[in-house]
């Protein structure tokens, strides 16, 4: 039995870090957002940037990235091609930590994400990638609920492990089959919210544990008892769970303090749980020794130089950490910051889309001063050689619009007789499916309507199936094709379809069911062994082995 005082001190300590680790990946990903693969997905590449930049694993980065994804706080850029912080991040990033943190608990409660299978192979061998499609399952969200609810039904403070969990979950549902490996993950992830501490579920965790109003996707025995077709809850009822999640981390949390003891050998103590100031202060300008009861930070030329890119100038940010000291800043950390201010801004570095090559210098004079090209962000770098910020494509518009007639060239120089594809905008790429999507397995129950007239199509396939003496069933309705190939991803079952190409040929293939994405499906050719994407309305028939 673990004592209430050192059960919220653990979790309220886990609580503030996971909130801590989102705004670094909010603002890592600000920068350069996680590029999406072309099987979906975002690569080892970016996963592995965002884990040095966090100071974590892999695996551990990984499950910051989906509970950020699960409370709604990444979203797809402009041309769905990355993801980046959404909208709603810069709410989130301003709101008190009580509140950030009930965001991210609701979210992971509700999510039918399993993190920890980033980086294993599936059943086709394919990699997991992270905010991919193979990391989603129903049954996630109802382990989350039920281990919450078993840890509450518990003596307070009773710290428990994984085996006993498995062994009680097991005990109370033996013919519902665990994942290996599944129940340790969980309770690190509620570890890690704060949601326990030491193992016992903290007062937090037991107000979610205890709240009915946040349901796990998927949960199919939650769903039966549902009297409507509407399976999320009021958005007052949702307010209400996040305020007593709120009111119960703020109870656990100590006072914070607003004291910083500089010390000459440029470190620094905070005695204490840092107030909110403080701790904006510090995360610009210090990088992190120890934490614990006390936060011990150190001073260095990249960190000072950190805040100095944030907008922040030498004055601003002496007077800054002047503010929480009570003695005066030791020499040594007013010289390191003078001397980082002098070298900040030396190089300079601006975005270019588009270069161009003036041969007659009047003729360059002219276009950086023609007051119609204002809007391209020219400017003359060199005798010559002007540079601008939009797509070689509209410069090329835009010059011919005033009577000039310039050339496209290449990187090496030679003349291109016609633009490329791909010279300025691209249409926007297809949204992958994602956490929260209608394509996930977290949409919204379908009502009576709607699977009745699912069901009706299911039917007419099959009696169409029946009537052609055994043959492949005709996929004329999308709805119907759609409908197999889902069955057959889930199921894992080989298929065999007969594709039209665009000569009106037709091929057969016999595959396995990678993804089905909106309006087009990807496949494993089991044959050939390679792997390919078609649309729906290219599969002439199909049928499931």
């Amino acid at each position: 039995m673990l004592a209430p005082e050192a059960i919220a001190a653990e979790a309220t300590s886990h609580a503030e870090e996971v909130v801590r680790l989102t705004r670094e990946l909010l603002t890592e990903w600000g920068r350069e957002g996680g590029q999406i693969l072309r099987t979906g997905g975002v690569g080892v590449r970016a996963l592995d940037r965002t884990a040095a930049a966090l100071g974590l694993e892999r695996t551990a980065a990984a499950t910051i990235i989906e509970l950020a994804a699960a409370a709604d706080l990444l979203g797809l850029d402009e041309a769905g091609a990355a993801w980046v912080p959404a909208s709603t991040a810069s709410a989130w990033l301003e709101a008190e930590l009580p509140e950030q943190w009930a965001a991210l608990a609701v979210g992971w409660a509700a999510s039918a994400r399993t993190p920890w299978l980033v980086g294993t192979r599936s059943d086709d061998g394919v990699l997991r990638p992270v905010l991919g499609t193979d990391v989603e399952a129903a049954w996630a969200g109802r382990l989350r609920r039920r281990i919450l609810t078993l840890l509450a039904s518990l003596p307070e403070g009773t710290a428990v492990d994984a085996p006993w969990v498995r062994d009680a979950l097991t005990f109370a549902r033996p013919r519902r089959q665990i994942p290996d490996g599944a129940v340790t993950a969980v309770l690190a992830e509620a570890e890690l919210l704060g949601l326990t501490g030491g193992g016992a579920l903290s007062r937090a965790g037991g107000v979610l544990a205890s709240s009915s109003q946040v349901p796990a996707v998927g949960d199919t025995d939650a769903a039966d008892a549902a009297p409507t077709d509407e399976t999320a809850p009021p958005a007052e009822t949702n307010g209400q769970v996040l305020a007593a999640l709120e009111h119960a981390l703020a109870a656990d949390l100590p006072a914070d303090v607003g004291i910083l003891l500089v010390q000459s050998d440029l470190t620094a103590i905070v005695p204490g749980r840092p107030s909110r100031a403080l701790t904006q202060a510090l995360e610009r300008s210090s990088v992190v020794e120890s934490r614990g009861g006390a936060l011990t930070v150190r001073f260095t030329p990249e960190s000072v130089r950190r805040a100095l890119d944030a907008g922040w100038s030498a004055e601003e940010l002496v007077q800054r950490l002047s503010r929480f000291s009570p003695s005066p800043l030791p020499s040594a950390l007013r010289v390191l910051i003078d001397d980082a201010a002098r070298r900040h801004g030396a190089v300079r570095v601006r975005e270019v889309a588009s270069v161009l090559r003036v041969a007659d210098a009047a003729v360059a004079a002219g276009i950086v001063a023609d007051a119609a090209l204002k809007h391209l962000g020219l400017d003359e770098v060199a005798p010559g050689v002007i540079v601008s910020a939009a797509p070689a494509g509209v410069v090329l518009r835009e010059l011919r619009a005033t009577g000039l007639a310039p050339v496209l060239e290449d990187g090496q120089g030679r003349l291109l007789v016609s633009e490329r594809a791909g010279v300025g905008r691209r249409a926007p790429a297809p949204a992958p499916a994602r956490p929260g999507n209608e394509h996930a397995v977290s949409r919204r129950r379908p009502g009576r309507r709607e699977l009745a007239a699912l069901v009706g199509r299911l039917r007419a396939g099959e009696e169409a199936r029946r009537t052609s003496d055994g043959g492949a069933a005709a996929a004329t309705d999308p709805v119907y094709a759609l409908a197999l190939l889902r069955q057959a991803r889930a199921s894992r079952a080989r298929v065999r379809l007969r594709l039209a190409g665009s000569d009106g040929t037709q091929q057969e293939r016999t595959v396995r069911v990678l993804a089905v994405e909106p309006g087009r499906v990807r496949l494993a050719d089991l044959v050939r062994e390679t792997e390919l994407t078609v649309a729906v309305h290219r599969i002439v028939t199909l049928e499931i082995l």
